[in-house]
């Protein structure tokens, strides 16, 4: 039997995605009507942003959307906006944090899922480190 391999799609873990809740400034998510909405460039501000599906930020809905499209992996990783709203040590702590998270997906997907590091944004030797 083939493998279907989907070889680049998102996830944000819960603690991220609270973050983004958290922020009133760019990039952040909104939520209105009962769903989650992604506005990260402004021009997305007039539209009231792009829509956070559950496979987005559950890894169980992820899985369940992988079984719908036929994958039997992904490989994933965090998506825009990456650590860029987080500057200095502290993003060092958010890598750490959401790398964490994803080797969680990692073991609790029964090897379906192989997560990308995500590196933080404050110096060189911080990021060799993580």
């Amino acid at each position: 039997m083939t493998s279907i391999v989907d070889s680049h799609t998102h996830l944000y873990s819960q603690p991220y995605m609270e973050l983004l809740r958290s922020r009133t400034e760019l990039p952040r998510i909104d939520e209105h009507d009962g769903s989650s909405y992604f506005v990260i460039f402004p021009e997305e501000e007039r539209t009231g942003g792009r829509l956070m599906e559950a496979p987005m930020w559950s890894m169980d809905e992820k899985l369940a959307a992988m079984d719908r499209g036929g994958f039997h992996y992904s490989v994933v990783s965090l998506g825009n906006p990456w650590l860029d709203p987080i500057k200095g040590p502290e993003s060092v702590d958010w890598a750490h944090r959401i790398n964490e998270d994803f080797a969680t997906f990692e073991k609790r997907s029964g090897g379906r899922l192989f997560a990308l590091g995500v590196l933080p944004n404050a110096t060189p030797e911080a990021a060799a480190a993580v």
